[in-house]
């Protein structure tokens, strides 16, 4: 029978609403319980486990994966990391790039119209309603 891993996402009883419960980075592992995921307030945001068994490698990995992966996405808005956001971003500068390839050196002047038009482009798909809906 495969053992399932359990994550627990926890919030105190003291937080009140979603942006105290978001209280930025950087994360890191509870010192002695290396499976508890703290916020920066000290606050335990998650517990990896595999049925309850703290001990298993895979419980301190997946803790520290998901410290790994909250610390450096810091500074990045939850919009940019909704589903679709980057993927646009990513065609956006493709884009870009691909325009500033035809470009000679005197030519340069234009890349800051087409990095702009890259800016202009991630900016509206933010701000599409397909965006808004994945927050």
């Amino acid at each position: 029978m495969a053992r399932e891993g359990i994550l627990t996402m926890s919030q105190g009883s003291n937080q009140d609403s979603d942006r105290d419960f978001k209280r930025g980075e950087p994360w890191a592992l509870m010192h002695g319980m290396p499976t508890n995921v703290l916020d920066v307030g000290g606050l335990r945001v998650a517990r990896c486990d595999f049925d309850g068994d703290t001990s298993h490698p895979l419980s301190h990995l997946n803790a520290e994966r998901i410290v790994a992966c909250v610390n450096a996405c810091a500074g990045i808005s939850t919009e940019l990391l909704a589903p679709g956001a980057v993927a646009r971003m990513r065609d956006a500068l493709i884009d870009a790039r691909r325009e500033l390839g035809n470009y000679t050196r005197h030519e340069m002047g234009y890349a800051n119209t087409s990095a702009l038009g890259a800016i202009e482009t991630i900016d509206e798909a933010l701000a599409s309603p397909e965006a808004a809906s994945n927050e």
